[in-house]
């Protein structure tokens, strides 16, 4: 006897991609914009530790 198969669904043949949205940090990134991540059930976050768009970056501090 021959088994089927059936053919993978659209959604699970697409590619998932992450949505992203801007969080505050004002207040901390860990008490304001990784809670605020969490309550959006995000699946990523990326932080930015100057502003991209700046021309010289501040000394960092280890």
């Amino acid at each position: 006897m021959k088994s089927q198969q059936s053919a993978p669904s659209a959604s699970a043949a697409l590619p998932r991609n992450p949505v992203g949205a801007h969080v505050p940090v004002a207040g901390g990134l860990h008490s304001v914009g990784l809670s605020y991540a969490r309550d959006l059930k995000a699946e990523a976050v990326q932080v930015f530790v100057a502003n991209p768009r700046g021309w010289a970056t501040p000394a960092g501090s280890p």
